[in-house]
C-alpha cells in the first residue's frame, strides 16, 4: 500500500486552481478540437506532468530521458481487457442491442478496435456523439460512467471491477452506456482536476448534447477527492437537467442528496489528509534509519540489503530492501569536482564542459546547473537532510512552486559512511563560492554590486564612452563573447557605437600597453626612484596634529550617547522628530571626522623606502596573476585602470575598429599584491596610495584584430632563417605546421616591427591539453634513461606526443635552441637497430654501389635510418686527421 499513499498524498498538498472550481473558467481543450500528438502538451496542470513523470520512473529508473506516454491513458492490455469487460456485461444485460449493431462481437478483432478507438479519443480529448438506432428500446436512456484509480501500484483490474458494478446499475435504472461515453484515468490521483478523461466527461456534460441524461460512477471519490471541486461538478450536472447516481445508491435527484454528497465529499478530503500524515510519519522513521526515501544523488547508488548469513533481504511487501552505499566510480568525479572548483578555479560551466568532453560516466549530461547543484550538496559530506522543499500550488493559476521548509521542520541525519568529499575540500568550495556568488534577485535597490563585480568573467569594466554605459554581451555562445553598447545599434543617446567586438580582441588588444610597460626591463627600477623622491620629501615634512580631531570626535560621540537616551525616553512627536533629525545629522559628521582622522593618521605614518627586488617579484605576481585567474585579476586591473572608455574609431574593411582610453597606475594593484603576501613595502605602497601619488600615464589604444599567424610572424622568420625546420618552430611557438608557414610567408613580404609579441596580446589559458598534463612524467621517465617510443607506451600515447610534451615541458631552453638553429638535446637515445645492421648499412654506404633506398631495402631498415647513418658517416670522415704523406 505504499505507493499508491504516495502517490494520494502527493497530491493532497496541491490547491486547486479557480478554473477547476468555476465552470465558467474550466479550458475546454477536448471537445471539438485537433488531436494533440504529444501527452505535454495535453496535460494542462503542472502537477499531471510530474505525476506522469513519477508514474515512469517508478516503472523503470532509467527511462527519464524518454518521451513518457500519455499520462492517465490505460495500457493497451489494460484497454482491451476493459473492453472484453464491457462487452461482456452488456451482452448479458442488453442481448438485443447485438443484432441493431450497437454492440459488436465478442472476439478479438472487436476488442482491438474498441481499445484503439478509446485511446485515439484519449489523446485528442474528443467525444464521439452517440447515436441511438431506430431498433434500440424506446424506454432506456443514454448514460454515461467515469472509473479510476490512484497508483501504478494499484490493481490494473480495479477499472474493470469498477465498470461492471456501473454497468448492473445502469441496467437496473433503464439506461444504456455506449462505448464512447465510458471515461477512465489510469494511475491519476482525484485530488487534482487536470485528468484527461474526467475532463472529457465534464466537457461533455456542459455541452449542448441531450445524451448522456445520467453520470454514474461507482462512488463519488472516483470522481474527486476535493471537496470544492466536487460541489460545482455536481452544480454543473444539475444545471444541465442532468443526474449524478453511483453504485452505491447515490442519487442526486434524491431530497437530502445535498447532505449526502457534502459529508461523502468531507470525509474523502480528511481521509487524505490523515493519509498524508501518516505517510510522512512512516517516510521520516525510515529517513532515521538510513533506508532511501528517495533516489540518491549521483555518487551512491542502491544495492541489496542481505543478513548475516548473506541472504537478500525481503520486506513485508514481498521487494527487496536496498540501501545507499557509495559509488567508487562516480565518487571519484564528485571529487574531482571539487578540485577543479576549490583548487583550480574553474567555474561550474567549465567543469561542465571538461566532463561533457571526456564523456564522464558514460551516459550523463553535464550542465553548469548540475554542477552547481553538487557543489552545494551536503549529502557528499555525510549531511543528509529530508524535506528541505515543499511543492505548492496558487489556487488560481493552478501553477506549482518549490517553497523552502523552514530549518527548525527539516529532518538532518549524519551518515559519515557516506562521506564523499573530505572536509578540507568541502570548506574551500564553500570559501570559494562565498567570494564569487551573488545574490540573483535581490531587493529593489538593495544590489550592493553589479554582477561583473561580484562574478566577473572579462578582465576590463568596459564603458561606452559616448552615452555612459556599460557594454553588455552580444550574440554570445559558450565561451565565444562578443560586446556591444546598449544604445548603439539604435542611436539612441546620440551614441555612434554600433558595432560589436569580440571580447578576446578587445581583452587582448588591452593588455598589450598594460604588459609592455609594467614588465618592460627596468620598469621596476623606475618606479623605485621617482617614488622614492616622494617617500623622501615627504619624511622631511612635520606631521598634521591630529589631537583636535580626536576632540572633536570624543565630543561628538559624547553627544550622541546622551541624545540617545534622551530620544528613547521621549514620546511620539515634533520633539522626537527634531532630536531624531539632529541625532542624523551628528552621526554624518562623526563618520566624516572619523575618516579624516584615518587619513590623516595614514598620512603621518613614515614608511620605509621601497626596493626594487621586491616590487620586481610583485610584478611577477601580478604577470601570473593576469595569467591564470580572471576573477582575482579583475579586481587588481580595475584598480590599476578603472573604468575603460571605448569608442568609435576608423573603419577598416567592413567594420569599424575601437578606440579605448586607459589611465594606467600600478601602484593599487601593488598594494594588492602586497597585501595577499603581507609584506613590510606594502606599508609604503599604501602610503603612496593614501598621499595620492600615481603613476598615471593615459593611453590610447586601438582595437583590432591581428591573427595568430602575423603574432608569431616575427619570431618564425627569425628562427626560419636560423635554419630550423617548420616543425620545430611549430613546438617552440606552441603553434601548428600550418599557421607557422603562413607566418614565414607574411613575415617575408611584410613588416613585422608594429606587431606586439606574442607573449603579450595573448592571455595564456589553463594548462589542459595532453602534452602539458604528460609533460612532468615524460621528463622523469626520459631522465631514468627511457627511449620516447617506451615512454610513450607506459603512458598511452604516441611517441611523437611524448617528445612534443618534453620540449614543452623545457619551453625556454627548447625556444633558445630553436632560435640558433640548433635542436633541442633531449638526451641519448638507445638504438633499436641492432648493431650487425648498422654495420651492415655503414659497410655499403662506402661501397656507393647502391642508393639509400636500395640500402633500406637490402637491410631491413626505413630510407630514414640509412640517412641518418649516412650523416654520420659524413661527420666521421669530416673530422678524422688527415693522412700524412710520405716523402720519397
Amino acid at each position: 500500500m505504499t505507493a499508491p499513499i504516495r502517490s494520494e498524498r502527493a497530491a493532497e498538498s496541491n490547491v486547486q486552481p479557480e478554473e477547476h472550481r468555476n465552470p465558467s473558467l474550466a479550458p475546454k481543450p477536448f471537445l471539438n478540437s485537433r488531436p494533440r500528438p504529444s501527452a505535454v502538451r495535453y496535460c494542462r496542470s503542472p502537477f499531471l506532468q510530474r505525476e506522469q513523470i513519477m508514474t515512469n520512473q517508478n516503472q523503470n529508473p532509467k527511462s527519464i530521458s524518454k518521451t513518457p506516454p500519455v499520462a492517465g491513458l490505460p495500457s493497451d492490455d489494460a484497454l482491451r481487457e476493459l473492453a472484453k469487460t464491457y462487452l461482456a456485461e452488456q451482452h448479458r444485460h442488453f442481448p438485443e442491442y447485438h443484432s441493431c449493431g450497437l454492440l459488436p462481437e465478442l472476439n478479438d478483432a472487436s476488442f482491438a478496435a474498441m481499445a484503439s478507438q478509446f485511446a485515439e479519443a484519449y489523446q485528442s480529448g474528443s467525444v464521439r456523439s452517440f447515436a441511438p438506432t431506430s431498433q434500440a428500446t424506446k424506454h432506456v436512456s443514454v448514460a454515461a460512467c467515469y472509473v479510476r484509480y490512484s497508483d501504478t501500484n494499484s490493481n490494473t483490474r480495479s477499472l474493470d471491477q469498477q465498470l461492471i458494478n456501473v454497468l448492473k446499475k445502469a441496467e437496473r435504472d433503464g439506461a444504456f452506456v455506449p462505448w464512447q461515453y465510458v471515461f477512465a484515468d489510469a494511475a491519476i490521483t482525484a485530488t487534482t482536476t487536470a485528468r484527461p478523461g474526467y475532463q472529457m466527461l465534464r466537457n461533455l456534460i456542459g455541452s449542448v448534447e441531450n445524451t448522456p441524461s445520467v453520470i454514474i460512477v461507482d462512488e463519488l471519490d472516483r470522481l474527486h477527492r476535493d471537496q470544492a471541486e466536487s460541489l460545482l461538478f455536481v452544480r454543473l450536472v444539475k444545471s444541465r437537467n442532468r443526474r449524478l447516481v453511483t453504485a452505491d445508491n447515490f442519487d442526486s435527484s434524491d431530497e437530502f442528496a445535498k447532505i449526502t454528497h457534502a459529508m461523502t465529499s468531507l470525509n474523502s478530503e480528511m481521509q487524505i489528509d490523515q493519509l498524508t500524515k501518516k505517510v510522512y510519519r512512516g517516510m521520516a522513521d525510515a529517513f532515521k534509519n538510513g533506508k532511501h526515501v528517495s533516489a540518491p544523488p549521483t555518487g551512491y547508488k542502491l544495492v541489496e540489503r542481505k543478513d548475516a548469513e548473506g541472504n537478500v533481504i525481503i520486506n513485508s511487501n514481498s521487494k527487496v530492501e536496498r540501501k545507499v552505499v557509495i559509488d567508487d566510480e562516480a565518487a571519484e568525479v564528485i571529487r574531482r569536482i571539487f578540485k577543479m572548483y576549490a583548487e583550480e578555479k574553474l567555474s561550474p560551466a567549465k567543469i561542465a564542459k571538461v566532463l561533457d568532453g571526456e564523456s564522464a560516466l558514460e551516459g550523463s549530461r553535464w550542465g553548469q546547473s548540475s554542477v552547481t547543484q553538487m557543489l552545494k550538496n551536503e549529502k557528499y559530506i555525510g549531511r543528509w537532510t529530508w524535506k528541505k522543499t515543499t511543492r505548492v500550488q496558487d489556487p488560481v493559476t493552478g501553477k506549482q512552486r518549490s517553497v523552502p521548509v523552514p530549518e527548525e521542520e527539516r529532518l538532518v541525519v549524519e551518515f559519515p559512511e557516506r562521506r564523499i568529499v573530505p572536509q578540507e575540500l568541502w570548506e574551500a568550495a564553500v570559501s570559494r563560492m562565498a567570494e564569487v556568488s551573488r545574490d540573483t534577485n535581490p531587493p529593489k535597490g538593495q544590489r550592493k554590486t553589479s554582477r561583473q563585480e561580484a562574478y566577473p568573467t572579462m578582465l576590463f569594466d568596459l564603458w561606452c564612452e559616448k552615452c555612459d554605459a556599460p557594454l553588455r554581451r552580444f550574440r554570445s555562445v559558450g565561451d565565444y563573447v562578443q560586446m556591444s553598447c546598449p544604445h548603439g545599434k539604435d542611436g539612441l543617446r546620440g551614441c555612434d557605437l554600433k558595432s560589436s567586438k569580440s571580447l578576446r580582441i578587445i581583452e587582448e588588444c588591452l593588455l598589450t600597453p598594460i604588459k609592455q610597460q609594467l614588465f618592460a626591463d627596468g620598469y621596476a627600477e623606475r618606479l623605485c626612484s621617482e617614488a622614492n623622491k616622494f617617500l623622501a620629501e615627504e619624511a622631511s615634512k612635520p606631521p598634521v596634529d591630529t589631537k583636535k580631531i580626536e576632540r572633536k570626535v570624543a565630543s561628538l560621540t559624547a553627544k550622541l550617547k546622551r541624545n540617545g537616551q534622551r530620544l528613547s525616553s521621549l514620546d511620539e512627536g515634533v520633539a522626537a522628530d527634531s532630536l531624531f533629525e539632529s541625532i542624523q545629522i551628528d552621526q554624518n559628521a562623526l563618520t566624516d571626522l572619523k575618516a579624516r582622522l584615518a587619513l590623516t593618521t595614514k598620512a603621518n605614518f613614515r614608511p620605509e623606502p621601497l626596493d626594487a627586488e621586491t616590487i620586481q617579484e610583485f610584478l611577477a605576481n601580478l604577470r601570473e596573476l593576469l595569467h591564470d585567474d580572471i576573477v582575482k585579476a579583475h579586481g587588481v586591473l580595475s584598480k590599476m585602470v578603472g573604468q575603460v572608455r571605448v569608442s568609435l574609431g576608423e573603419k577598416q574593411g567592413r567594420t569599424h575598429t575601437w578606440r579605448a582610453k586607459l589611465n594606467l597606475n600600478s601602484i593599487p594593484a601593488l598594494v594588492e599584491i602586497g597585501k595577499q603576501r603581507d609584506c613590510p613595502t606594502t606599508h609604503s605602497l599604501e602610503f603612496l596610495r593614501v598621499c595620492s601619488w600615481t603613476t598615471d600615464d593615459q593611453q590610447r589604444v586601438t582595437i583590432v584584430d591581428i591573427p595568430n599567424y602575423q603574432r608569431i610572424a616575427a619570431d618564425a622568420i627569425k628562427m626560419y632563417r636560423a635554419g630550423s625546420p617548420v616543425n620545430r618552430i611549430a613546438v617552440a611557438l606552441k603553434s601548428d605546421p600550418s599557421t607557422v608557414k603562413k607566418a614565414i610567408e607574411w613575415a617575408a613580404n611584410n613588416d613585422t616591427s608594429f606587431i606586439p609579441p606574442a607573449d603579450f596580446s595573448v592571455r595564456r589559458k589553463l594548462a589542459n591539453n595532453k602534452t602539458t598534463k604528460i609533460g612532468p612524467e615524460v621528463v622523469r621517465l626520459r631522465n631514468e634513461g627511457l627511449t620516447f617510443e617506451e615512454i610513450a607506451e607506459r603512458l598511452d600515447t604516441t611517441g611523437g606526443t611524448a617528445s612534443r610534451a618534453y620540449k614543452q615541458y623545457n619551453a625556454n631552453a627548447n625556444l633558445a635552441a630553436v632560435e640558433k638553429g640548433e635542436r633541442l638535446d633531449t638526451g641519448k637515445n638507445k638504438r633499436k637497430i641492432p648493431e650487425e645492421k648498422i654495420n651492415q648499412i655503414r659497410d655499403l654506404l662506402i661501397e656507393g654501389k647502391l642508393s639509400k633506398r636500395a640500402i633500406a631495402r637490402e637491410v631491413g631498415v626505413s630510407a630514414w635510418t640509412v640517412r641518418n647513418e649516412a650523416k654520420r658517416v659524413a661527420a666521421e670522415k669530416a673530422s678524422a686527421p688527415a693522412p700524412s704523406q710520405s716523402h720519397a
